[in-house]
């Protein structure tokens, strides 16, 4: 087994960087991502208002995620089109999508200085099951984070909600057959009252099927595993889009008891909204470019050896095709609720402003996460050099207690406590066969974290990728 020395701590830092890069101010962004707008129901700040936020806390880059759909329906068997009740909030598809986009384009133009692009928070499948005399909404806030896209393409996203993305479906013409054979019952005057009332009955369904489309994955289907995400995150791979994983590890549970009252009688008729944490999606789905591990995705699914390892065992494997890379979300809606908007942090290694490098970054997995702590200063990355000098420090030049975690392959390789300026070398083992992978977690004494993506060494290359 040949072994070569390399900064490890800077490698994996930055990514899948090649030795000798820099992360100098022009090619550092910080980036906060999963950010609401008042296109999203429940949120305080226009577009341009959280931009400017984000600049004044020296953010570099803001992805926007509204929600693209806010509407649930449930419809009565058999007619559910037509005999039904919803909730509709207002959202990006409400609004418009050429709207959305509009609109964070000219905020684009505006503060030229901040990369700002437009995506959303989507739920691509809910479905609806009676338990214990309640209707049970399950998995609405199973969500993905969906960015890169086009307008014209993030309209189409084929989710159980949207119409836009909705099939033709030839079947759903089957009321003509009744029509049909209600005027064939004409020729006998004694079935022609039979005949008016199945052409009744049909024109019913045809007005209930109108316009006969529906979607691949409606809401009276049942559970459907992992298909109806799969589905989405292959429409937005196909585009050259990016799919993350929203809150993986969140549990939402929310009961709205509704109270009726028939002949002086009381009737407690519930209902409730499941989505428990969902953390089997992670390696139930595929072509995905990465996990929200921060705020709520660290427990099972970050931590070492967790479902985050065995989905980058199976990248070096060859077991799947694309890499799932860490990100970090704050879920941004209003100052002072929840994260702070510069709270949770992507850092890449890209040229300020530049849009290009900046999603190739994303896509190559050239960043790393950081959490602030609850003092001031931050970690930052200083230095990244071919000579295996590098440097973790606080941005304030202060002296913070850290523990340094090298993670080998799913396996704790190393931890070393140190006060930053931290710096440090490692032996990397270049494998006989196949890949192997190294990441990294620093934890500082404040509570502050800094999460790296993996650096892959592959024995035939002998290089990092």
């Amino acid at each position: 087994m040949k072994i070569f020395k390399i900064s490890l701590i800077t490698a994996i830092l930055a990514g899948f960087l090649q030795a000798g890069v820099l992360f100098t101010p022009e090619t550092t962004v910080r980036t906060a991502m999963h950010l609401h707008t008042t296109y999203s129901y429940d949120c305080t700040y226009s577009v341009e208002e959280i931009v400017a936020r984000a600049k004044a806390k020296g953010l570099d880059a803001a992805i926007i995620t509204d929600h693209d759909l806010i509407e649930v329906k449930y419809g009565v068997f058999p007619l559910r089109r037509i005999l039904r009740a919803g909730l509709e909030l207002n959202s990006v598809f409400d609004a418009g999508v050429d709207k959305y986009f509009s609109e964070i384009e000219s905020v684009q133009e505006k503060y030229p200085e901040m990369l700002v692009l437009p995506g959303v928070e989507t739920s691509p499948f809910y479905f609806w099951e009676t338990k214990s005399k309640a209707l049970v909404l399950n998995d609405w806030h199973k969500h993905l984070l969906i960015f890169g896209l086009s307008a014209a393409d993030m309209k189409k996203l084929p989710t159980t909600g949207n119409k836009n993305s909705w099939k033709y479906r030839p079947l759903l013409l089957w009321p003509l057959l009744l029509v049909l054979l209600g005027f064939l019952f004409f020729k006998r005057i004694y079935l022609v009252k039979f005949g008016v009332v199945l052409i009744i009955i049909g024109g019913i369904f045809l007005v209930n099927n109108f316009p006969f489309t529906a979607p691949d994955f409606d809401q009276y289907s049942g559970y459907q595993g992992s298909r109806p995400y799969q589905n989405v995150i292959d429409y937005t791979a196909k585009r050259g889009g990016f799919t993350v994983w929203a809150h993986p590890e969140a549990n939402s549970n929310i009961d709205f008891p509704v109270v009726t009252s028939v002949q002086g009688r009381f009737f407690n008729l519930g209902l409730n909204l499941s989505t428990p944490p969902y953390p089997e999606a992670i390696t139930g789905t595929e072509n995905y470019n990465g996990i929200n591990l921060l705020e709520e995705g660290y427990k099972t699914i970050g931590r070492c050896g967790g479902l985050w390892d065995k989905v980058l065992a199976e990248y070096s494997t060859g077991e799947r095709k694309v890499p799932a890379f860490a990100f970090g979300e704050t879920d941004y809606r209003k100052e002072g609720e929840g994260i702070a908007l510069d709270g949770i942090q992507n850092v890449v290694n890209a040229k300020k402003g530049d849009k290009k490098e900046f999603l190739k970054a994303l896509k190559d997995g050239e960043f790393y996460v950081l959490k602030k702590g609850i003092l001031p200063a931050i970690p930052v990355l200083e230095e990244f050099s071919e000579a295996g000098n590098i440097k973790i420090s606080m941005n304030d030049g202060s002296k913070k207690k850290l523990t340094v975690t090298l993670i080998k392959d799913g396996f704790v390789q190393q931890i070393a406590d140190g006060i930053t300026p931290f710096s440090m070398e490692f032996k990397v083992l270049v494998p006989e066969q196949g890949k192997s992978y190294y990441r990294l977690e620093a934890v500082l004494k404040d509570g502050g974290m800094i999460i790296s993506n993996p650096v892959f060494i592959e024995s035939s290359a002998e290089k990092i990728r």
